[in-house]
């Protein structure tokens, strides 16, 4: 799978996101977990500024892998909700919440009290 994310043009951004995610939660699985976060983070990092919705699937798949791995270098729950909220993507925004609560991250600081009905 590695090697269909190679050959992928940059254009296909959704398709890239997805095969990264895909191969991102087979190095998880095989417990390569900062491999999965290296690859997660350069296809984040790519598609930012260009496919708002691939860019925020990315960045709620590697902290959600962040969360899971017990790992929290780089705190950016709050980033990943925004994002999920940005896009408009109800499933990627629950996801995103849902991290926050396993993170035992305070929800207080990331929603707002006029939206705290989402989670």
């Amino acid at each position: 799978m590695h090697e269909v994310l190679r050959l992928l043009p940059a254009e296909l951004t959704q398709i890239r996101a997805q095969t990264a995610r895909a191969c991102a939660t087979v190095e998880q699985i095989l417990g390569r977990y900062a491999e999965a976060r290296a690859m997660l983070h350069s296809e984040w990092k790519r598609a930012e500024g260009v496919d708002a919705h691939s860019a925020a699937v990315l960045l709620v798949a590697l902290v959600a892998g962040e969360s899971v791995e017990r790992e929290h270098g780089q705190d950016r729950v709050a980033e990943a909700i925004a994002a999920a909220r940005e896009v408009g993507d109800p499933m990627l925004l629950a996801t995103a919440l849902s991290t926050a609560t396993l993170r035992h991250f305070d929800l207080v600081n990331v929603l707002p009290s006029d939206n705290i009905h989402e989670s």
